[in-house]
């Protein structure tokens, strides 16, 4: 598993970010959750969610008001898997963001952030994607 807290300077907004995650890694992510204040309801649905799904799956929860989210990217079948995984996730965020700072979600600067945080995730991805590292 790769953690990692992501500041985003432009919108005051932390990630708490959990890549290639499988029920091992539980509890580091429901404590993250319940340290950002994440509802008990769906902290439940995300033990769920971890303990019954193998591959290709992800889940994004806010906490508006402390301007904080944990995002998490479970274990991947593929690089394209992965990487749709993580670009679905990536856009809750992005809707987070731009719903709690009223930026329009038609508008160009949705773009710019989605472009942000694919910059800030960047090297934190590169093992899913070149065989590089092995």
């Amino acid at each position: 598993m790769t953690t990692r807290d992501v500041y985003i300077r432009q919108y005051d907004w932390m990630l708490h970010l959990f890549l290639d995650v499988n029920p091992e890694y539980l509890y580091e992510v429901v404590t993250k959750m319940d340290d950002v204040a994440i509802s008990s309801h769906i902290i439940r649905r995300v033990v769920l969610l971890i303990k019954h799904s193998e591959y290709d799956y992800g889940l994004t929860a806010t906490n508006s008001s402390l301007r904080e989210t944990v995002m998490v990217v479970g274990e991947s079948s593929s690089r394209e898997e992965f990487l749709n995984t993580l670009q679905h996730e990536v856009r809750h965020l992005v809707d987070d963001i731009a719903e709690c700072d009223s930026i329009n979600p038609y508008g160009e600067e949705v773009g710019y952030i989605t472009g942000t945080i694919n910059t800030l995730l960047a090297q934190n991805i590169d093992q899913y994607f070149c065989k590089c590292q092995e």
